[in-house]
């Protein structure tokens, strides 16, 4: 699985910008198994191989800290 990059997106919902990871799958990654930071398995399809996953939602375990592309004021 590579993060690509770390950004805000504006979220209409919320009305706030929030972290988001851009996720690309490999072949390598058919089997990953996602979960959130709660432990909980996160339900995927092998046909979305590009995605991206709020921030909030994760936990960072290793490997390294990425710095968002984008600032809080240029979220829209």
């Amino acid at each position: 699985m590579a993060v690509k990059e770390l950004k805000y997106i504006y979220v209409a919902k919320d009305k706030k910008a929030e972290l988001f990871y851009h996720v690309q799958l490999t072949e390598d990654d058919l089997y990953l198994s996602l979960v959130d930071k709660d432990g909980n398995q996160i339900s995927t399809d092998p046909s979305i191989n590009d995605f991206y996953l709020k921030a909030d939602n994760l936990k960072y375990v290793a490997g390294i800290k990425l710095k968002p592309i984008n600032t809080f004021q240029a979220k829209k």
